[in-house]
């Protein structure tokens, strides 16, 4: 059989299955080709406490527990915006503290909190590092936004005689979700309140560091409790976004894209935001469906290099990278194998959503 004939019998498969039970077949597909795998999107190494000045970052100079981790998106610009959104945490007041990672102690990049530090008054605090989780960009701002992280210790401090002093372990704060205890744990669900709870940001993770030392405050008066505020070791990583951009206009939304759940590939999720490559739809207009991508790209066959007509850049992906739903960028020709059963395999009529 030539290869004209091969394509032709491909071409023909393709409009029975138009007519006859296509969503049931390609269903298939894709469920046989896209399989689940245990990932991480994390990266590791990030330092559990914040230091005091001068001691860089050595234990024993423990301050606050790490207990915040801001993904995709997570400059300090926008955390600072957000906080002062969903909370009022406006003010950029507070002593200054080391974080960091396994390569680096550094000041930290900047803070928030809902009152000044003058005159003394309860108020919540947090301070944060921005870490940065690949190459810069050296054309979109905001594709380098997207793949940065901030690490961060939240909490709640009342106003005591000697300054500050996060409240001890004695006191007992209730949410929907949890009881807590003490100001650092507070804190913490405080922001959870307030950009996951009541805003569009979202819980996607929660870990446990075991970051617990107990953490001896400037009102603390021994032999009693008071004083002495101790997170309890868990750390929600939140991911920080527009969920209405679509930062590599590919069709499909940061929210879609950033999925992480298995089985969220096939409504757009476990991809690259960054990477217009890896959803295709051809015509971006959020949906990959027979009429425009699939027959789409079985007018363009074109398997000889050179860019001869059919051949169109928008109908052309290179091999996946890893997964079958992860297309790279077009290798210059329209085959069967990497595009024509690349597109069937990423078929999603009910289109880019966030399930």
């Amino acid at each position: 059989m030539s290869l004209q004939a091969w394509c032709n019998r491909w071409i023909g498969l393709a409009v029975l299955l138009a007519t006859a039970g296509m969503a049931g077949f390609l269903a298939g597909i894709v469920g046989l080709q896209l399989a689940s795998a245990g990932e991480t999107p994390y990266p590791a190494g990030l330092l559990s406490y914040t230091y005091g000045e001068g001691s860089n970052c050595s234990m024993g100079s423990e301050i606050d527990p790490i207990n915040l981790v801001f993904v995709n998106h997570g400059y300090s610009d926008e955390i600072s915006a957000q906080a002062a959104n969903h909370g009022g945490w406006s003010h950029d007041a507070g002593s200054t503290q080391l974080l960091g990672d396994q390569f680096r102690c550094e000041e930290m990049t900047s803070q928030a909190a809902s009152n000044r530090d003058f005159p003394l008054q309860p108020r919540f605090h947090m301070r944060y590092y921005e870490h940065f989780t690949g190459p810069p960009n050296p054309v979109r701002r905001d594709v380098d936004d997207l793949r940065s992280i901030a690490s961060s210790s939240a909490h709640h401090e009342d106003a005591a005689t000697c300054g500050h002093a996060p409240d001890d372990d004695t006191e007992e704060f209730t949410y929907p979700w949890a009881t807590v205890y003490g100001g650092f744990n507070r804190g913490r669900e405080d922001i959870r309140k307030n950009w996951v709870a009541n805003s569009d940001h979202v819980l996607e993770d929660i870990r446990y560091w075991d970051n617990k030392l107990p953490m001896e405050q400037c009102d603390h008066n021994p032999p009693f409790e008071h004083g002495i505020a101790t997170g309890d070791g868990w750390v929600y990583y939140i991911r920080t976004f527009d969920a209405t951009t679509d930062y590599d206009d590919d069709g499909c939304k940061n929210e879609a894209e950033l999925q992480t759940v298995a089985g969220s590939e096939t409504s757009g999720g476990r991809r690259d935001p960054t990477d217009p490559w890896d959803w295709y739809d051809v015509n971006q207009d959020g949906v990959i469906d027979l009429l425009n991508d699939i027959l789409g790209v079985i007018q363009h066959y074109q398997p000889a290099s050179g860019g001869a007509p059919p051949y169109h850049i928008a109908f052309d992906r290179g091999a996946f990278d890893g997964h079958p739903w992860e297309m790279t960028a077009p290798d210059g020709v329209i085959d069967l194998l990497n595009d024509i059963l690349g597109v069937i395999r990423q078929y999603t009529p009910t289109g880019c959503t966030w399930i």
